[in-house]
């Protein structure tokens, strides 16, 4: 494997730029993806792996793997030990980051099939979560996402890692609540919302045609406007004693029942 170059020092100004792409200071079109997982599927995903940054012992480590990925990049850095810790947001860095090509959609950009099963999270605000949920929708064969505007940025760098880099397998499109409705509407989308008070039960709900479920925000749940444009409220039975379930929790539940339920 053949460096662009060797970076030593956290005050390079290459690393200077990674660290404003990490702040959200770029241009939105490029991504930073941190851990071999991560940047492993962002390569396979077609987003467009453009820089890699590897410490020695990750090249030694994982050599065949990032020999792979580095065939698909532009170029490619070896980094110090505290160039890799200035740039990673865990404790133990596996020392591979990668600046990454991708670019948020329009919604008329989504192709959604016939059965479409379409998540759209309302205003999630721990990027854990948001994270989590696009990496089960991946697991489960979603290919489209809609975000309303007040969810965080998928591209911060803790949902970025959450995803394992299934964010960048996805389609996905930020829009304000009453774009997104009216967008629906023109689709033919049948807007379906979880909502813990809901009297209707999840195994009730109809689970054929184009739908949009709507996940909440964690403390707030759906806002009222999204509700009021749903075809149906509906509710995870609990028997124990929590009172409710995280987001993401509710997530599997719901993209694995929808799923049991498309045409083959």
């Amino acid at each position: 494997m053949r460096y662009t170059a060797h970076i030593d020092s956290p005050a390079n100004s290459r690393i200077r730029e990674l660290l404003d792409i990490q702040r959200g200071r770029g241009s939105g079109r490029i991504w930073f993806a941190e851990g071999l997982r991560t940047v492993r599927t962002a390569c396979t995903s077609g987003a467009g792996v453009r820089e890699l940054f590897v410490t020695e012992a990750a090249a030694e480590r994982h050599g065949h793997e990032i020999d792979a990925i580095a065939r698909a990049c532009r170029k490619v850095y070896s980094v110090s030990d505290r160039v890799a810790k200035r740039l990673s947001d865990t404790v133990t860095s596996q020392g591979i980051f990668a600046t990454v090509s991708y670019s948020l959609k329009m919604p008329r950009e989504l192709h959604l099939p016939d059965d479409a099963v379409l998540p759209v999270l309302d205003r999630i605000q721990d990027p854990g979560n948001l994270g989590t949920i696009i990496r089960t929708a991946d697991a489960f064969g979603m290919q489209d996402m809609v975000l309303i505007e007040g969810t965080c940025n998928p591209s911060n760098r803790k949902a970025v890692r959450a995803s394992a880099g299934s964010v960048f397998n996805m389609n996905i499109a930020i829009v304000s609540a009453d774009d997104f409705t009216e967008w629906a509407a023109s689709e033919g989308l049948r807007i379906l919302v979880a909502d813990p008070a809901a009297r209707v039960s999840l195994d009730d709900i109809e689970k054929q045609g184009r739908t949009a479920v709507v996940l909440g925000n964690e403390a707030m749940g759906v806002s009222r406007e999204l509700k009021d444009h749903a075809a149906a409220l509906f509710s995870i039975p609990i028997s124990g004693k929590a009172g409710s379930l995280n987001v993401a929790a509710t997530s599997a539940i719901v993209f694995h029942e929808f799923s049991r339920h498309k045409k083959i």
